[in-house]
This record gives C-alpha cells, sequence and structure tokens, in this order.
C-alpha cells in the first residue's frame, strides 16, 4: 500500500501495488549480519502525487554523522512488547530520533561490538523513544540541512529489547550499501524492464491541498532524480555568475 498513512481509512491517493520479486543482499544471513536489505520489484509504477513521493539516497558525499534532524516511522508496536504485550497500530506512527555514534554504541556497556561496520545507531542513550518488533525494514530519514527535503540515511534493522536505555535501534545503512542498490538496479534495467520513471498526478501541479503545513518532500523530482540542496544551487549560480564575470570583464 502506497500513500496511506492509516490502514483503516485509505484517501484519494491510496494505491495498491503487488510484489514481483524481491533481491535480498547475496551476503545476508541474519539482521544483525551487517547485511540486512533487499529491494522491491512492483509490479507497476506508482504515480507520485502531494502524499507519494520519491525518496534521496545518500552517496558516498554525504556526512550522514552531521545530520541533526532524523525520524524513524513504521506500524510496529507501541511500548514494549515483553512488558506490556503492545499491540500494532492501524496510524503510521513516527518519532524523533538522534544518530548516536557507533563507536559508543558498540561499547561495553551498550551492544559490546556486536554492531557491524554498514550500520547505523539512533535513538536515546537513556531509551524511551525507539522503534519496535514490526517496524523491521521501515526508514530512518534525516532532514538536510539547510534545505526541505530528507535523506533515508537508514532502514530499521535490529535492536534488543525496545526503547531500553543504551540500546538503541540499529539501522542498515542505505549509504554504505549506495552502489549495490545502483549496481542492481542496472541489472534490472539491463533485463528489458520498464525504465520511464513515475510521473506525478494531475493532482499534485493543479492545486494546492487542504491542509495547515506543506510536509517536507523527500527530494523528489519528475526525472526520478533527488532534487539539490539549496547550498549547491547557491554554489552554482555564484560560479556561474563569477564565470560571466571573468568572460565580460564587468562586474556583474
Amino acid at each position: 500500500m502506497v500513500g496511506i498513512t492509516d490502514l483503516a481509512q485509505a484517501n484519494s491517493e491510496t494505491q495498491k501495488r503487488w510484489i514481483r520479486q524481491v533481491v535480498v543482499h547475496e551476503y545476508y544471513t541474519s539482521a544483525s549480519s551487517g547485511f540486512d536489505i533487499a529491494l522491491l520489484e512492483l509490479d507497476q509504477p506508482v504515480r507520485c502525487g502531494y502524499h507519494v513521493q520519491l525518496a534521496c539516497l545518500p552517496d558516498a558525499t554525504l556526512r550522514v554523522s552531521q545530520l541533526s534532524e532524523c525520524f524513524v516511522s513504521g506500524w510496529g508496536a507501541r511500548g514494549r512488547p515483553e512488558v506490556t504485550g503492545a499491540s500494532s497500530p492501524s496510524a503510521l506512527q513516527e518519532a524523533k530520533v538522534r544518530l548516536i555514534d557507533v563507536n559508543l554504541c558498540n561499547s561495553s556497556q551498550w551492544y559490546r561490538a556486536a554492531i557491524k561496520r554498514h550500520s547505523l545507531c539512533a535513538g536515546y542513550p537513556q531509551g524511551g523513544i525507539d522503534t519496535c518488533q514490526g517496524d523491521s525494514g521501515g526508514p530512518l530519514m534525516c532532514r538536510e540541512k539547510g534545505a526541505n527535503f530528507y535523506w533515508v540515511v537508514g532502514l530499521t534493522s535490529w535492536g534488543r529489547g525496545c526503547a531500553r536505555a543504551k540500546r538503541p535501534g540499529i539501522y542498515t545503512s542505505t549509504q554504505h550499501f549506495h552502489e549495490w542498490i545502483l549496481h542492481q538496479l542496472g541489472r534490472f534495467c539491463s533485463m528489458g524492464a520498464p525504465t520511464t520513471p513515475p510521473t506525478w498526478s494531475h493532482q499534485h501541479v493543479s492545486h494546492t491541498p487542504v491542509q495547515e503545513t506543506m510536509p517536507a518532500p523527500t527530494g523528489s523530482s519528475i526525472s526520478g532524480f533527488c532534487c539539490l540542496p539549496v547550498r549547491v544551487l547557491l554554489e552554482f549560480i555564484t560560479g556561474v555568475k563569477e564565470l560571466l564575470q571573468a568572460l565580460s570583464g564587468e562586474k556583474i
């Protein structure tokens, strides 16, 4: 299901798709192995709109550790199931978390070197807020500084309990697997699969939805690539001005 935040209530952009195939990483053995990632091919393209947008994946140039505003989301259990027997909600849940240095998470009083180098650690040292059973595969999203879009930097993978002190959630780092993702997509396209990117629906471009605030986009565009961060665009414009100034000998 795409474009839905409450499983009990669909909206005009809700779309149902079937999974055609699953591509699991060739080195995957378990969630804690460090290769807990897979790609899903849907039976037909997804129509982009106000609630359905493309996600930005970080390559090696992004300094993920410097991103401070991060969120997780999912339909997993609320509370600590081992204590309360919490049930899964029908509405999508979200929570703000902080990236925690993996070296600290791997220390003797935390995870004792159980976290692999392809993983991220996020939550709070004191616990209290965390992903839980049923959230696996969901996104860890961090906002680009000075911009209005988010990077999907991690995928919910594993943890010891839920929301425990010194036991934050462990996430598969999408940055570490960026080349693997591109390689798999290249193989998929070379087999004659459709390469036409999703198109914006008429509803998305024709009017402003009736909501108090516009949610921060996940960096999508008609071409299917992430929108440029504002700082990159400003640097480009400044460079063009300097080039024109040098060519004309006049101040712009």
